[in-house]
């Protein structure tokens, strides 16, 4: 009943099948796709049946913790090739439409799909280098579910210091630009590289200096994006390995410039600058009791219900689920899907918020 009231909506928004002409697949379609989520969990699913137009079902669906608005796709070594936004989700399976994100897509039954992104859930994002822009300038397109806007956002190509980094500038339906720090490049960055979009917290920044072609000055890759403040201090390691006290004079969204240096010499372009970022620890929510696929929270755990949640042990995630119920002292009671977890829940487990609250 479900999946025929769906198919008769859908032929009123009925479109032709896209081809996406501005990318192509860079890796042989035989290569496997990974099927774990960023958690390390097994969240995947299968297309079972296609059309009509761009739309498609997928045998996940509200049993299996999906929401109308989230979004899947689907990778060849590492690459998006295509996204599947979710229209409705039934109890067992989901209807949604099927976007490609590289030229050339055939779809068939039997595609598997990850899970990508879930409406709410926009702390952090991982995502990956769909193609560099072609415009000349230092930039790359990376591929975005939808309802995630560019603000400038602070885009990080890898979990080092040193890794590339950029700023999300602008999107269309599918991507969205990312202008890169001036001392990275587009050849570090090719098609599959992973990305991250993660909103700005205060922490420990980690930056390098750069000096601008033809200007003059020292400045520093990091800046509004990154929740650097003004007249930050910090310091930068010099290639002999010294270290000198740096302040900072003015702050834009990618970068900043330095003064205030301390010492004799210029500082040269490469070198580390750290400032000390003022995030207190956050204490670890716990299972206070486990019981099956259900589990209690001690209180205060700053929870709500409806919210996503990963467990996780000392060494990895076990177990995916959601918070049921909230009581008036932030005692939360939740319960697991089992499909995607590891193992039952424990006492002791940490348990970690992975997206907003929302609704069945």
């Amino acid at each position: 009943m479900f999946r025929n009231l769906l198919l008769l909506l859908s032929l009123l928004a009925f479109e032709p099948l896209a081809t996406a002409s501005d990318t192509r697949i860079h890796t042989p379609a035989t290569q496997p796709v990974e099927s774990r989520d960023f958690q390390g969990l097994p969240i995947y699913g299968t297309l079972t049946a296609l059309g009509p137009g761009t739309t498609a079902w997928l045998d996940r669906g509200r049993d299996h913790g999906v929401t109308a608005g989230a979004t899947w796709w689907l990778r060849v070594a590492g690459q998006p090739v295509a996204r599947f936004d979710v229209l409705h989700a039934g109890p067992g399976e989901s209807f949604g439409r099927l976007i490609p994100l590289a030229g050339g897509v055939r779809f068939a039954t039997g595609m598997r799909f990850q899970h990508w992104h879930a409406p709410g859930r926009d702390q952090t994002l991982r995502t990956a280098v769909a193609f560099p822009d072609e415009s000349g300038e230092p930039a790359v397109w990376i591929a975005l579910p939808p309802g995630i806007r560019a603000r400038g956002q602070r885009v990080r190509f890898g979990p080092s210091a040193d890794a590339p980094r950029g700023v999300l500038d602008r999107r269309d339906d599918r991507f969205g630009l990312v202008r890169l720090s001036p001392v990275d490049s587009v050849d570090e960055l090719a098609a599959g590289t992973p990305a991250r979009i993660a909103t700005p917290r205060p922490r420990d920044l980690v930056g390098r200096t750069f000096v601008p072609a033809g200007g003059s000055g020292t400045y520093v890759d990091l800046g509004r994006t990154d929740g650097l403040p003004d007249e930050a201090a910090g310091r930068v390691t010099l290639p002999d390995g010294t270290t000198r006290a740096v302040t900072v004079a003015r702050v834009r969204d990618s970068y900043a410039a330095l003064a205030a240096v301390a010492g004799d010499g210029a500082i040269p372009a490469g070198c580390r600058v750290s400032f000390a970022g003022d995030e207190a620890p956050v204490p670890a929510v716990l299972v206070a009791h486990a019981d099956g696929d259900r589990f209690r929270t001690a209180a205060g755990s700053g929870l709500a219900a409806g919210q996503r949640v990963v467990l996780a042990d000392a060494r990895q995630a076990v177990a995916v689920g959601r918070i049921l119920v909230v009581a008036a002292d932030g005692t939360a009671e939740g319960e697991i899907w089992p499909a995607y977890s590891l193992r039952r829940p424990l006492d002791g487990d940490r348990v970690q918020p992975v997206g907003a609250a929302a609704g069945d």
